[in-house]
């Protein structure tokens, strides 16, 4: 269109000269990124330099052909109007896309990521995503209605569609790319005998590890959960309930599922954990068992603050494990006592050098192979 309105016309000439002006863009942006992985693995600033070198490069090709604007012939004159619109764009695109897209990839609010963003990290994330709000949206959603209006008993609707969200959560744990996930059951637990189960919270992917474990579980949530458009009606049915309603009020509802053999699932620290560390547990869960005469059951997750950390948007590639712990009875300080003994035996035992470098290999993107190759290896 800037051609057109210009009145600057193709011909054979100045079309193969335009095809040279692409192959110059390219290599200035390459060079430009040299110069982005140099200084995001030094921490030296040498850009300026880097772009520097681009416009000097470029003004040479602008004044050599740029000169042809002069000339009296229509051909060559179309050659240097082409070649000096071409190069300007080419240069200015070289020199201000590159940059910005790089400190999208590797900064955050002026500060470095702890994980850059890749093409790999966005596919795995938006996938399931778009997988789960398709899935709770065209298949949950119809499935829910069907439970509600299936002329069978209201028990065995809800029995069923608690083995249908188990079924769910633990194929959408299989398929999910790039996570692998494995459940550990050292004590034979067989979830049997209701309890209350008590787990570690450090990810979003927290709540499907307790759910693909067994069928008769039932979730206290948080408000923004029950309230949320897209699944609540699921939540609702599954007869989840919000942890912030007050357990004086939710007993009623929980003896009832609890007589009807399901255990009661709560996140004793309440909220995912900012550092990877166990957080102070709460002692709601606790007191809750007590009320309702019922064991503990802890439930160890290792891995899902390293897969999807609080202060992360996207996923990361790694593998989660789900240990089901023996039945006691403990206040809150006893319980995140043992969850810290129980983790750290846990990371002793998983966390071997092929596990760490899944974690290591983010640190060193777009620093160049070099970097990677010279790395201190512990």
């Amino acid at each position: 269109m800037l051609l057109r309105g210009l009145r600057i016309k193709f011909n054979i000439v100045n079309i193969i000269l335009a095809t040279f002006i692409f192959g110059q863009g390219d290599d200035y942006t390459i060079f430009i990124t040299e110069g982005l992985l140099y200084e995001n693995a030094t921490g030296k600033r040498r850009l300026k330099e880097y772009r520097q070198s681009v416009i000097i490069s470029a003004m040479l090709m602008f004044v050599g052909i740029g000169t042809l604007i002069v000339a009296k012939h229509p051909a060559m004159r179309s050659l240097a109007e082409v070649a000096m619109i071409g190069m300007a764009c080419v240069v200015m695109m070289a020199c201000v896309v590159p940059p910005v897209v790089f400190r999208w990839l590797t900064t955050r609010h002026g500060m470095k990521r702890e994980t850059p963003i890749t093409i790999g990290r966005i596919a795995m994330t938006v996938v399931p995503l778009v997988v789960f709000i398709v899935f709770a949206l065209v298949v949950a959603t119809p499935v829910t209605l069907l439970f509600f209006i299936a002329p069978v008993s209201r028990r065995r609707k809800r029995d069923t569609y608690h083995r249908f969200i188990c079924g769910v959560a633990r194929l959408g744990a299989w398929l999910m790319p790039g996570v692998k996930f494995r459940r550990e059951n050292p004590h034979g637990e067989d979830f049997g005998k209701p309890a209350v189960i008590v787990a570690n919270h450090a990810s979003h992917l927290d709540l499907l590890c307790v759910l693909m474990l067994h069928p008769k579980i039932v979730i206290l949530t948080k408000n923004w959960v029950w309230r949320n458009p897209i699944y609540a009606h699921i939540i609702r049915y599954a007869e989840y309930l919000p942890a912030e309603a007050g357990y004086d009020k939710l007993l009623p509802r929980l003896r009832d599922l609890v007589g009807r053999g399901y255990s009661v699932m709560v996140f004793p620290e309440g909220t995912r954990t900012h550092d990877g560390q166990i957080g102070r547990f709460h002692k709601g869960a606790f007191m809750l068992a007590e009320e309702l005469g019922l064991d503990l059951l802890p439930v160890y997750i290792h891995g899902a603050y390293d897969v999807w950390p609080r202060h992360e948007a996207l996923l990361r590639d790694g593998q989660v494990t789900v240990s089901v712990g023996e039945r006691c009875r403990m206040d809150s300080h006893e319980a995140r006592a043992l969850f810290n003994r129980e983790l750290t035996a846990m990371r002793e035992r998983i966390e071997t050098k092929k596990y760490k470098l899944r974690l290591e290999r983010y640190q060193y993107l777009y620093k160049g192979r070099e970097v990677w190759h010279n790395r201190p290896k512990g």
